[in-house]
């Protein structure tokens, strides 16, 4: 009785937590990333729908029943978090961290299934209020080409989503993908790059794409030592190169120089943003400007961003997160998540995706339930006898030192 109890609890709180993440989806993709916030002003509306989510996830956290050092680490956190939403303006950080530590509740390969059905759902609503008229599509020329948001506030951010939700249809589809599925992912792929001409998002994409039709027939690859450690080290090392980027452009370095005008300025905005407010512990508040103006900041660098944005502390933070979860998903043979997260890494020097857990939903593997083991089927039989050896060798352990 006590056990149906149980499930019935998790299972209402797994729902709360869908209607949570859709309510805050919703609102986030309409009132700040569609061309609504660029044509009426929702600024006020957006802040309270922020409130109303923080509370919500709050009540729901309250609700859950934890180990004590599980609870003691999440009020630190919460602790950390208020000291850095004191230096700024920016609630975004405390509502993607709850809905991470939230993430334990839910079942994740059903998660990102319901998640890709939400998105697409976003997707058709943004484009009906364009096609009628409500919305502008905002055009402009990128590169001698006219782009075309469709109904977002720039073609990037729309190139972004589409191949967010590319990425999700990617994972859910791992070994059981069909050929037309490939091509058709492909063409849309194509599609969204000459639409709204994303070229960061596109071509790591590309490249992305590339490791899952390797991972499809040759997944031992991605389990060898060489290439864990490379994936263990790829975030770090993408900040890594972040930050020397924007030192060598300040010394006018050639090869940084014209790496900024491959990236369209990315490099330069990083440094001007180092140089001007610098790295503090907690973050900071910036004034970001008037859309439009010269002294308008611009930083779409995500490892710098956060650095200056949200503090040095939360930083180092996230290069653990991220090494940690690496680590985690290729020792559960979860080849098809750590690719998304690579995508989300290797995407942060141009846009600041991975630091969003609304695009980045991998970041709720760290905690969530079937994320545990091998999403292909074929490797599920392995998996299981992997562990129960494991958990075989652990009592031999026990009883050797028990007899000890």
């Amino acid at each position: 009785m006590e056990l149906k109890l149980r499930m019935t609890q998790d299972n209402f709180i797994e729902r709360l937590y869908l209607f949570i993440w859709t309510f805050y989806s919703i609102s986030y993709y309409l009132l700040s990333v569609s061309r609504i916030p660029s044509l009426y002003d929702v600024t006020g509306l957006f802040k309270m729908i922020g409130y109303a989510t923080i509370f919500m996830q709050i009540l729901v956290l309250i609700a859950i029943r934890y180990k004590l050092e599980d609870f003691i680490a999440y009020i630190v956190l919460i602790l950390l978090l208020f000291l850095i939403e004191i230096q700024n303006t920016d609630r975004s950080l405390m509502i993607y961290v709850m809905f991470i530590i939230l993430s334990r509740q839910i079942d994740f390969d059903k998660f990102i299934k319901y998640d890709l059905r939400l998105k697409t759902f976003i997707l058709l609503l943004i484009f009906g209020m364009c096609a009628a008229g409500i919305i502008d599509n905002r055009g402009m020329m990128v590169n001698g080409s006219y782009k075309q948001a469709l109904g977002f506030g720039h073609p990037n951010a729309f190139c972004s989503y589409v191949f967010t939700m590319l990425i999700e249809w990617l994972c859910i589809r791992y070994k059981k993908m069909k050929w037309f599925e490939w091509i058709l992912i492909a063409i849309l792929s194509y599609a969204a790059m000459k639409i709204g001409g994303g070229r960061s998002s596109g071509y790591t994409f590309f490249a992305v794409f590339a490791l899952y039709i390797l991972a499809t027939f040759f997944d031992g690859f991605f389990y060898s030592k060489i290439v864990r450690a490379a994936f263990i080290a790829i975030t770090p090392l993408m900040a890594f190169f972040s930050f020397w980027m924007a030192g060598l452009y300040g010394r006018g370095n050639i090869i940084a120089i014209e790496l900024n005008y491959a990236v369209t300025g990315r490099i330069r905005y990083s440094y001007e943003v180092l140089r001007n407010y610098g790295v503090k512990i907690f973050g900071q508040d910036l004034e970001w400007g008037e859309v439009g103006t010269s002294s308008r900041i611009i930083l779409d660098n995500a490892y710098v961003r956060c650095a200056v944005l949200w503090g040095a502390i939360l930083f180092l933070l996230l290069m653990l997160v991220y090494c940690v979860l690496f680590a985690k998903l290729l020792k559960d043979h979860r080849v098809d998540l750590a690719l998304m997260s690579l995508f989300f890494v290797v995407l942060g020097f141009g846009e600041t995706y991975m630091l969003n857990v609304l695009y980045n939903v991998s970041l709720l593997c760290l905690l969530s339930r079937s994320a545990d083991g091998p999403s292909d089927p074929k490797m599920i039989i392995r998996w299981r006898k992997h562990s129960r050896l494991k958990q075989l060798r652990q009592w031999q352990i026990r009883i050797r030192l028990f007899r000890l």
